[in-house]
């Protein structure tokens, strides 16, 4: 097979890949507009709890087989024939339903509902910058991105002096979060941008990369999510386009960069 071929064919994977990614998170939306009418009204929310418990059990069978497969194909001599549906991606698949189904459970289902409308398709797009743009812009959306949640959040539970536990959770959530996703990327920035991950390399950064912009899209997280704590729920709302902006900056500079 020749070389041209083989990058035709890495180039249909990809695309089959991400495509499948949106229709995933399109059918995730279905879903929730399903369950959020149960849980709506009282002679069918216990059908909701249900439906809830449903993905909640479905994530973890999804989970448990992805980690079954993941272990035989480790364990496979070759790379043997590209698939869609990896050992790793249904793990992915099954920890997403139980996220959802947690946030649901655990959290006011309105606020989760429409956080969740946001996370499902955020996460296709992200999908799509992975395997589209330089590396470091993926890190970059995925630190904003964080960010842009916890702000939202913020803006939703905040009073006006920002008073109560559950905003102090999200910052420090938000802000534990957004630690680690930095300290994976200078992990990587170690190694050459590659990040080991029980066994398989993950590339986070470009060779000839400069962290400086991570680190930066990591700093206006982390300020804007402190700012917004001290001053209330409508400073957190307009830091959050702060952060957009910041990646709509980047995503403008990595698209000419790819030209």
């Amino acid at each position: 097979m020749t070389a041209k071929k083989l990058q035709k064919n890495d180039s249909d994977y990809i695309s089959t890949k991400v495509i499948t990614m949106f229709l995933l998170a399109l059918l995730g939306i279905f879903l929730l507009m399903v369950v959020y009418r149960l849980l709506c009204y009282g002679s069918t929310f216990i059908y909701g709890l249900y439906a809830v418990k449903g993905i909640f059990a479905a994530g973890v069978i999804a989970a448990g087989y992805g980690a079954v497969k993941y272990r035989n194909e480790k364990k496979a001599s070759g790379e043997g024939p590209k698939k869609l549906l990896t050992g790793a991606n249904y793990i992915f698949i099954g920890a997403v339903m139980i996220f959802c189904a947690l946030a649901l459970l655990y959290y006011d289902y309105t606020i989760s509902i429409k956080m969740l409308y946001t996370l499902l398709p955020s996460i296709a797009v992200l999908y799509l910058i992975f395997h589209t743009y330089p590396r470091e812009f993926f890190s970059i959306s995925v630190i904003c991105a964080t960010g842009a949640v916890c702000l939202w959040s913020l803006s939703r539970t905040l009073t006006g002096d920002g008073t109560g536990k559950r905003p102090l959770y999200l910052v420090v959530m938000g802000l534990a979060f957004l630690g680690i996703e930095l300290a994976i990327v200078l992990r990587a920035s170690r190694n050459n941008g590659v990040l080991k991950i029980f066994g398989r390399k993950l590339s986070l950064l470009s060779q000839d990369a400069t962290l400086l912009p991570v680190l930066l899209a990591g700093l206006t997280a982390v300020l804007t999510i402190v700012f917004s704590f001290v001053l209330g729920a409508m400073a957190a709302f307009y830091c959050m386009f702060a952060v957009f902006i910041y990646l709509f900056i980047a995503a403008v500079f990595y698209t000419v960069k790819l030209m």
